[in-house]
């Protein structure tokens, strides 16, 4: 049995949890929402509440020394949407500050940070980018990430540090603009523009691996590797529906991509998942269309029903 940390119970820090939670360790992990805290313990998970723009306050970290006097792993899982009155590039910084500075028992714990492909910059001479590719954030999610990461690097060590850069994530009951295709709505995007892509349950996965293996290098692209166009992506998605074929308006007609040439916006790149396939590659969903007819199997059954 190992003794977890999770700073942020969303989408994929309760995944990590349950994960764990069924093999018998012990999970604490960080909320804001007293709601969720009563839900979390109902599945065995052990709650905490606590802000962490906030110091932690004393009374609150004895009681987690009660529980675990060594934590073996922290997950960082927290969203990189920008807070109320913090700028970016002190919206993780700021919470990681507070962690460190806590009293909760973490020293020599392995630390996993989540943060996003949105770091990398536009591609020069090809479209993909990998871990050695520039880093040039631009929006404020991207931007706190990063920081995020140059914290990290700076205040842990080394080697109890791994960095997972996660593509869009999708899975159960994250599948956006899937009504929109259902309902014939134009999608305002470049249709030959690429997706990058990592299923829940794989990016649970990958997490799960680098908590109980040691890892050949402090940083990971996490991709399937395979990404398609947009066109593909939602084309599929109509199929799978058998709703009618999606219809595309980019926001800024000047961007479209001219005939037979692909994309190459700041926004546009393909992020190759090589070094984490020579790690592991225990993928349960290696590509899109995979991923896709699981999730659109339930929602059509539900769409028909309604």
């Amino acid at each position: 049995m190992a003794d977890r940390l999770i700073l942020g119970s969303g989408y994929i820090g309760l995944e990590v949890a349950h994960r764990w939670v069924s093999r018998g360790d012990r999970v604490v992990a960080v909320t804001r929402s007293p709601d969720k805290a009563v839900s979390m313990r109902e599945a065995g998970i052990l709650p905490l509440l606590w802000d962490w723009l906030v110091p932690l306050d004393e009374a609150t970290s004895r009681s987690i020394l009660a529980i675990s006097a060594h934590f073996q792993t922290v997950l960082v899982a927290v969203t990189h949407a920008q807070q109320s009155g913090i700028t970016p590039a002190d919206t993780h910084v700021l919470g990681l500050r507070n962690l460190k500075d806590s009293k909760l028992p973490i020293e020599n714990a392995n630390w996993i940070y989540l943060s996003t492909t949105g770091v990398y910059g536009s591609p020069t001479d090809s479209l993909w980018v990998d871990e050695d590719s520039p880093v040039e954030p631009t929006r404020p999610g991207s931007i706190a990430a990063w920081a995020g990461e140059e914290w990290c690097r700076a205040s842990i060590n080394s080697t109890n540090l791994v960095v997972l850069r996660p593509a869009g994530i999708y899975g159960p009951g994250r599948l956006p603009n899937w009504q929109a295709v259902r309902d014939s709505v134009p999608l305002q995007m470049d249709p030959d523009s690429y997706l990058n892509l990592i299923h829940r349950d794989d990016l649970v996965s990958t997490i799960d691996h680098f908590a109980n293996n040691p890892a050949q290098h402090s940083l990971y692209s996490v991709s399937d590797g395979v990404p398609p166009t947009r066109q593909q992506y939602y084309d599929f998605i109509a199929q799978m529906g058998q709703w009618p074929t999606p219809v595309f308006v980019p926001n800024d007609p000047a961007h479209l991509t001219p005939p037979g040439r692909k994309s190459r916006s700041g926004a546009n790149k393909q992020v190759s998942a090589k070094r984490l396939q020579n790690e592991f590659s225990n993928f349960a969903f290696r590509n899109y269309q995979i991923g896709l007819r699981a999730i659109l199997k339930e929602i059509v059954a539900k769409s028909n029903k309604g």
